[in-house]
């Protein structure tokens, strides 16, 4: 078993976080942390439950860090003239 693993919102289309892939984190990683905003706590209630997520935040299993605004960087490149 791996110690643990981070996961964040994907970008693009489709499920803010892939419960697959964290049902699979959750087997293979001692511990889970997603990083996310009001969307994606939403999004894990709606797919686990309440007390199923409750249960895996109180046995440490899961921990879910709230970042409420999200700083990056973005650049673009300059239209070109044809």
């Amino acid at each position: 078993m791996f110690e643990s693993i981070s996961l964040n919102n994907s970008s693009g289309y489709g499920p803010i976080i892939d419960i697959g892939f964290l049902i699979e984190c959750l087997i293979y990683y001692d511990r889970v942390v997603i990083v996310g905003e009001v969307k994606t706590l939403n999004h894990l209630l709606a797919e686990l439950g309440c007390s199923h997520l409750l249960e895996l935040l109180l046995s440490k299993k899961l921990e879910f860090r709230y970042e409420r605004q999200r700083c990056a960087v973005a650049s673009r490149q300059p239209l070109r003239k044809l």
